[in-house]
């Protein structure tokens, strides 16, 4: 029987902050943070998905580029984790995941930062850390972030998650590795929008996509790269969206007019093809797999 799980992704744009006090920074962003997260908790979502940079501010007035930037390194040191334990409270308070993207600082190299999605649980613990493993080359020379060595599911409980921020979409050796591992869903935390990547990444996965992109319209795919829901410039999160985890996307290579036959009436079920000829929207349930040619 197909369960069904709320997902909500917020698309707020960058704010300007009043202060330059990082005590003062960091509380303004902790307000702006929990104020876009209140909008969407009416809605008791399962998973709510952060974008790129979440605790990040817009360059004052006034401070020349170079200078930010190594302001915002010296910011990320004064505020360690205080976002993450802020955001595990509000897991805890509200018994949902939150998928927190974010620059952190992992060591104490010469390249400390890292641009990470962090996995909130539903107890406020760290389920799960994925690192950016395809940066923009000015985010290692004058960041100083490192880049991500591994890409792995993580657990949601519902559904096993492949992660994927900004740059990253671009890359077929991520998205590759990525669906050899049969995912669930993609959560995709990003400063640019992606485009048409967005849809290439949900229908080579065979998975639901949600992107929540910073300042811009954000969205939930289905396994098709069909949107389902959507932010816009006026509501900058999309309304929650019901996914169903048993729901998944089979080839065949038969040509024929007959949908897919499965045996396993209990799980997803996916053919192995070399091509794909027909294209079938499978939902499982304890009678088999009802499928519905495209």
């Amino acid at each position: 029987m197909s369960e069904y799980r709320k997902i909500s992704t917020l698309c707020p744009a960058q704010p300007n902050v009043s202060s330059r006090s990082f005590a003062d920074i960091k509380a303004e962003m902790s307000g702006w943070i929990r104020m876009n997260i209140d909008r969407v908790l009416p809605d008791s979502p399962d998973l709510i998905v952060l974008p790129e940079c979440s605790s990040r501010y817009n360059c004052p007035a006034g401070v020349k580029y170079d200078d930010y930037k190594q302001q915002l390194k010296d910011y990320y040191r004064y505020v360690g984790d205080e976002f993450t334990q802020m955001l595990s409270r509000v897991a805890v308070e509200n018994n949902t995941i939150i998928a927190y993207s974010a620059i952190r600082v992992a060591d104490d190299s010469d390249k400390p930062f890292r641009n990470s999605t962090v996995y909130i649980g539903r107890s406020g613990e760290v389920i799960g850390i994925y690192d950016k493993n395809y940066l923009v080359i000015e985010e290692n020379t004058l960041s100083d972030i490192a880049y991500g060595e591994r890409a792995e599911l993580v657990d949601l409980g519902f559904a096993k998650a492949a992660t994927a921020i900004c740059f990253d979409l671009n890359f077929d050796e991520l998205l590759e590795d990525y669906a050899a591992m049969r995912p669930k869903l993609v959560v995709f935390s990003s400063m640019y929008h992606g485009g048409i990547r967005q849809a290439i990444w949900a229908y080579q996965c065979r998975s639901y996509l949600v992107s929540s992109t910073k300042g811009l319209p954000g969205a939930i795919l289905d396994p098709f790269g069909r949107t389902i829901a959507a932010a816009t410039n006026y509501l900058p999160y999309a309304p929650p969206a019901s996914t169903s985890t048993l729901r998944s996307v089979t080839s065949t290579t038969t040509g024929s007019d007959s949908p897919p036959r499965s045996a396993n009436t209990g799980a997803r079920s996916r053919s192995t093809t070399r091509g794909i000829s027909d294209m079938y929207c499978c939902r499982a349930s304890r009678r088999g797999c009802a499928s519905t040619k495209l």
